[in-house]
């Protein structure tokens, strides 16, 4: 610091891998576990520099200009296995694999100025953001071939996919450079001590992706690709609101309304799209569709999306004993005729909501050598309720001198939903659940004891669901054809997207600060 200026640096450096297993066995009927093995690394290192004022230039502005640099390294390998059928019996397990490499340098310049006149205040700033991404996606053979059991969970992979054979993928390597200058606008005005007004405006930048898939198509199209390798997104976002102080400062109540437009949002059906499916490229003696399997797969389609929404927050402290604190927000998020990946058999155009895998034969007689659809629509691009709202609630009584005893309660609300066309479960009602709280604290927040309870009343509401019954789909060895194998139930979510909400549930904590 020095001369009413600072210097600032902030740097820091990661390094972490992850290894997940998810069994793939949805319908139950094989002997044996199998499922995708999952190992991500990555290492990063982030360094940025900004130089700020500490005190008001000419009474009237405030400044910032920096620089940011960082560096991402992350290699991730998927072993997926494909269970094979002979006849009636299912013995084997197919071992493929695929190897994700992926390095992204970022270097961004950015400023920002405030000027200040008497209760206004006016802010404007810029960012320009320049990424260079390098990514290869490779298919994997492991020695031995098939093998029997399966890896038991859970095993860092990347040391077996990397003793195999990499054969890289066209259509999964990208090395490109984007830049993009993204900016930022705000104006905000005091007209008391009470209640301030504010507009905001900004764009906002991100790179695009390739989306990792966990069995390569060996006769993946450009149609499918491009589902696969996905252009950047861009936005803009519009916000005004009011925010006031009131009864004497016990009262906060905040109101915001926003409209935010995105160019290429990468929306993924919940669901999954079916798809054809290929272990080996076509050959005079395997022309498509033979060989060909019914599975289905998250594709990600960039749509033009619009979300408008409201906010209302509240906070009211007419004590030093009670306080009740509540938020309501609605936000509803359209593609606006935007094209997705989709199950269209029939040919109109209009997302089917089949509830089971159609057969190969069906499927390639409607998508071709595309191996899947498309279609046009305009609906919701989130899956959750656009209304949610909570309230807590919390008394407190001095015990003694230095410790309090409080009671608190939560309740938090989700309204309907009404969710991906294409799935005919995925539509849920509205749900209130209800925690309950009791303790004792140290007035001064060196230790807590709480005793809870949580979903009080064990409201169980559906979050996720597949689209008809959780199936398996088998490889046959030849000459036996592929089948999918559906099972009696509906399936419930996904391991990174609960399909329940959580039960009833008793617990203690405590808390101690040395």
């Amino acid at each position: 610091a020095g001369l009413g200026q600072r210097l600032i640096y902030v740097g820091s450096n990661t390094n972490q891998r992850v290894d997940v297993f998810v069994q793939q066995d949805d319908a139950n009927v094989l002997p044996v576990p199998t499922g995708q093995f999952t190992s991500n690394e990555a290492t990063i290192e982030n360094h940025e520099i900004r130089l700020q004022n500490e005190e008001r230039i000419a009474g009237l502005f405030d400044y910032v200009v920096g620089y940011f640099d960082s560096k991402l390294s992350a290699p991730s390998g998927i072993f997926s296995q494909t269970p094979l059928s002979s006849g009636s019996t299912f013995l084997f397990n197919n071992n493929s694999a695929t190897l994700r490499l992926t390095s992204t340098k970022e270097k961004s310049y950015f400023g920002n100025l405030s000027l200040h006149i008497g209760e206004a205040e006016l802010s404007g700033g810029a960012r320009h953001i320049k990424v260079r991404q390098n990514s290869s996606l490779g298919s994997v053979t492991i020695p031995g071939g098939v093998v029997l059991p399966a890896i038991s969970p859970p095993t860092n992979i990347i040391p077996t996919i990397l003793g195999g054979t990499v054969t890289d993928l066209a259509f999964g390597r990208a090395d490109r450079t984007v830049e993009k200058t993204i900016y930022s606008a705000s104006a905000k005005y005091r007209f008391n001590e009470s209640l301030l007004a504010y507009a905001n405006f900004g764009t906002s930048f991100r790179p695009g992706n390739n989306v990792v898939r966990s069995t390569v198509n060996a006769r993946a199209s450009a149609l499918e690709t491009s589902f696969l390798v996905l252009p950047s997104e861009t936005s803009k976002a519009y916000e005004i609101g009011l925010k006031t102080n009131l009864l004497n400062d016990t009262l906060r109540l905040n109101f915001a309304a926003f409209q935010q437009n995105f160019k290429n949002y990468p929306f993924r059906s919940s669901s999954g799209v079916f798809y054809l499916n290929y272990a080996a490229a076509a050959t005079p003696a395997t022309p498509s569709p033979a060989g060909a399997q019914v599975t289905a797969f998250n594709f990600v389609s960039p749509v033009p999306v619009r979300v408008r929404g409201v906010e209302v927050e509240a906070d009211w402290r007419p004590s030093d004993n009670f306080s009740l604190t509540g938020n309501l927000a609605y936000a509803l998020g359209k593609i606006r005729n935007g094209n997705v990946a989709c199950l269209d058999l029939n040919g109109d155009g209009v997302p089917d909501n089949a509830t089971s895998a159609p057969s190969a034969t069906a499927l390639f007689a409607a998508v071709g050598a595309n191996n899947l659809s498309t279609c046009p629509v305009n609906f919701r691009s989130m899956t959750a309720s656009p209304w949610n709202a909570n309230v807590q609630a919390e008394y407190a009584l001095p015990v003694s001198t230095t410790a309090s005893g409080f009671v608190r309660t939560l309740v938090t609300y989700n309204g309907s939903s009404q969710n991906d066309p294409a799935n005919a479960f995925d539509d849920y009602g509205r749900a209130a659940r209800v925690n309950l709280y009791a303790g004792i604290r140290d007035d001064d927040g060196a230790w807590e004891f709480t005793v809870y309870g949580k979903n009080i009343f064990e409201k169980e509401t559906v979050l996720a669901t597949s689209n008809g019954p959780a199936f398996t789909a088998l490889r046959s060895v030849t000459p036996l054809p592929s089948a999918t194998i559906n099972s009696a139930y509906i399936g419930l979510g996904n391991p990174s997207n609960p399909g329940l909400t959580a039960p009833r549930e008793f617990g203690v904590t405590a808390r101690y600060s040395f």
